[in-house]
């Protein structure tokens, strides 16, 4: 899951922070609870923390979110970059969304849908806009045109993770990636050289 993998050495030389600390605890009452029912008094309790440092780190559950999301995107692109294969890449970004399913399908079935959605967009938009800005083809276009490519693009990945995470019809991600390298990058976006 996400957060075991940001707590438990996903990170080379990342502190065991508070702020790992609440996400972890926050991780362990997701597995048993709904979203919507996880206050921040059952975080402090379940962290053995007080409210006081809650507040100090977070101003409230969605910035936790926010921020535990952050820290995976960073931790996932890391991966994405090490790497110029666009099929390789798109396949260890959706192996990392597969690996957080539960995690993705909690905050997609509670009153955070539209709040995960567009965290979950924006980390999308983050690993397309990587390729987009090394394509040839793009370097000399308007920006508005690679925005308007990408925003395009995180729209159209993240409505499929959402519907393989949290709808009826189930979407294998694992044929994901080779159909946007065939689809998207070799028919409009050459790939980096």
């Amino acid at each position: 899951m996400l957060i075991s993998i940001l707590i438990d050495g996903g990170i080379t030389g990342m502190p065991r922070s508070t702020k790992y600390q609440i996400l972890k605890g926050f991780s362990a009452l997701l597995k048993d609870n709904e979203l919507d029912k996880i206050t921040v008094t059952m975080l402090v309790k379940e962290c053995n923390i007080s409210r006081q440092t809650f507040y100090y780190h977070f101003s409230d559950i969605p910035s936790l979110i926010n921020w535990g999301i952050k820290q995976s995107t960073a931790y996932c692109m890391e991966s994405v970059k090490a790497t110029n294969d666009i099929i390789v890449a798109t396949q260890i970004y959706f192996d990392f969304i597969e690996e957080n399913r539960f995690f993705l399908a909690k905050c997609l079935s509670s009153s955070y849908f539209g709040y995960t959605a567009g965290l979950l967009k924006r980390s999308v938009a983050e690993y397309i806009s990587y390729f987009i800005n090394q394509s040839p083809a793009l370097l000399n276009s308007e920006k508005e045109v690679s925005d308007f490519i990408t925003d395009f693009l995180s729209d159209a990945v993240t409505g499929q993770i959402i519907t393989s995470v949290y709808g009826e019809e189930k979407i294998d991600l694992k044929e994901i990636p080779e159909k946007i390298e065939k689809m998207i990058f070799q028919n409009f976006i050459p790939k980096p050289q």
